[in-house]
């Protein structure tokens, strides 16, 4: 047997012993993710994410923003009407930025998700006693009501850095 034939299964169980380390760290230090599903006649609703004193700075400086994520279940035909990003602060509410959603564009025939990133180092961000923030997601009620309030919206919100990697700072 040659000596390249017989150095594969060691090659391969070390290839695969690489994968599952870099998996397991993408996993475990991927940015935590809020996820809800709610009817357009069942908003607002309110997701939450950690705040750390480190997502804080990073957010304060602009280095760190909010990445929200939008699908409608059945794609629409038309624009949404608008929404508002909402701060929840000490039980008020506080309107941070409106946006809205455009037509879907269809992906293997589901509507495919509409992203957003707000800036926020202008919010002056600070966590709630459990060490979260919390936000809504609202529709604004002068701007007219969807044509089916029973059609559901999958919403994903999470930090998402702006730095290139070079600058990123290095997980434990």
């Amino acid at each position: 047997m040659l000596p390249a034939i017989r150095m594969l299964p060691v090659l391969c169980g070390a290839a695969l012993a690489v994968s599952v380390v870099a998996c397991t760290y993408a996993a475990h230090h991927a940015a935590p993710e809020a996820r809800t599903r709610v009817r357009y006649g069942q908003l607002p609703a309110r997701l939450c994410l950690a705040l750390n004193a480190q997502t804080a700075a990073a957010t304060a400086r602009g280095d760190t923003r909010l990445w929200l994520q939008l699908r409608n279940r059945t794609p629409a035909l038309r624009h949404s009407p608008a929404f508002h990003l909402v701060l929840i602060e000490r039980g008020a509410r506080r309107s941070l930025e409106p946006f809205g959603m455009q037509v879907d564009p269809v992906e293997a025939g589901r509507a495919g998700p509409q992203r957003f990133i707000f800036d926020l180092r202008d919010a002056g961000l600070a966590a709630d006693s459990t060490g979260r923030v919390c936000f809504e997601i609202e529709r604004d009620a002068d701007a007219g009501a969807p044509q089916d309030m029973d059609a559901e919206l999958e919403i994903a919100m999470r930090w998402q850095s702006v730095l290139p990697a070079a600058r990123r700072p290095q997980l434990p």
